[in-house]
């Protein structure tokens, strides 16, 4: 908008109502801080007792004294998992000292069976049973170990122990943990492969599996590394587990399609860190493949088939990828954009589908 310019007059009035500024008579000035100045906040709690404390004339804890005892050990009975074995005393039984002096210590213990590891002061008082690290950080499954600390053991102030403490605890034995290449779709020369939650030895294990095919057991054998990699859900199985928790297999013969299939797994499975083996048998069933079927075909969910929506198709057996032709599968009336697509045993149509629409999907006997 246009605008007037003051008149000096004008401005020096305004001006006028200002207060005085106070400026020194050299124009300067100190930087204006604030009236009190917040000192830094201290982190934490100061304490004011003095260190190092007066001597008020008392004297440290006398030396304990007495016939030695065990105050604590672990584990013990029926465990999951043992990551390790813990004794405790209730004397001093080693002077305070560096790591690696105390690693060179004497130990008064003995675990049957044997194993290999190390044994660790913690402290004076608690020694701790370590295996080595390797493969596994725990000790062997499938085990029942006996602990003991002999009579006589003494302890760095002279308390020697009455009698023997003796007890026992024991891990796991084999247990299943999953059964890959079982389905109610089974090849007739179909590679399965169980895992277990510990080690065990192939060979052996398999003498307690079995697989009957419509009631009649079927000769089983070890499967090789090409039938394994041949199966990509049994090779990812495989390499998921640790080493020696695997035992793949398969039949010795072809199986006869349509045969209903049961693999039993022990009891009796051993394992390869210890003599215990397992106590239940672990069952699974399926199939092998029938003729080939169509199961159930759906539009969206809880019967709300909206346009845009996918036309789903199952089958009761997995379609062969290499030889799926799509132009087995017509629709009519055509959906514009459509595109099928195939996984294991379920086909998908997709496509630009409209409201009020009927359409009818027709199989080809090829498929």
């Amino acid at each position: 908008p246009a605008t007037t310019p003051l008149t000096p007059e004008e401005a020096a009035a305004m001006i006028d109502r200002l207060p005085e500024w106070e400026i020194p008579p050299d124009g300067s000035t100190t930087f204006a801080f604030p009236p009190t100045t917040l000192d830094p906040p201290i982190a934490g709690e100061t304490i004011a007792n003095p260190f190092p404390p007066p001597d008020d004339g008392t004297t440290p804890a006398e030396t304990p004294t007495g016939p030695l005892n065990v105050v604590r050990f672990q584990p013990e009975g029926e465990v999951a998992v043992a990551p390790f074995l813990t004794v405790t005393f209730d004397q001093p039984m080693v002077p305070l000292d560096t790591l690696d002096d105390l690693a060179e210590a004497d130990v008064p213990i003995t675990v049957e069976p044997a194993i290999e590891g190390r044994w660790r002061w913690i402290g004076t008082r608690t020694l701790r049973f370590e295996v080595l690290p390797g493969r596994t950080d725990r000790l062997p499954a499938a085990t029942e170990f006996t602990v003991t600390v002999p009579a006589g053991t003494t302890s760095a102030t002279g308390g020697a122990l009455p009698s023997d403490v003796t007890w026992t605890f024991s891990t796991p034995p084999p247990s299943v943990v999953d059964l890959v290449g079982l389905s109610e779709s089974t090849s007739t020369t179909p590679v399965f492969a169980v895992v277990f939650d510990q080690r065990v030895t192939p060979a052996e294990a398999l003498e307690e599996i079995r697989l009957s095919a419509d009631g009649v057991d079927v000769g089983l054998r070890l499967a090789d590394d090409d039938e394994v990699a041949a199966d990509d859900d049994l090779q990812a199985a495989v390499d998921a587990a640790l080493d020696d928790n695997v035992v793949a297999f398969t039949p010795v013969g072809t199986l006869s399609p349509d045969q209903s299939l049961t693999v039993t797994v022990g009891p009796g499975v051993p394992s390869a860190e210890g003599p215990l083996t397992n106590r239940e048998a672990a069952g699974f069933s399926g199939s092998t493949f029938g003729s080939l079927a169509l199961t159930a075909e759906r539009c969206g969910w809880e019967e709300r088939c909206e346009p845009g929506m996918p036309l789903v198709l199952e089958f009761s057996n997995p379609l062969d990828a290499d030889l799926f032709d799509p132009s087995a599968i017509s629709i009519d009336p055509p959906i514009d954009g459509l595109r099928i697509d195939l996984a294991g045993p379920v086909v998908e149509l997709r496509g630009a589908t409209t409201a009020d629409t009927t359409y009818r999907v027709t199989l080809d006997r090829s498929l």
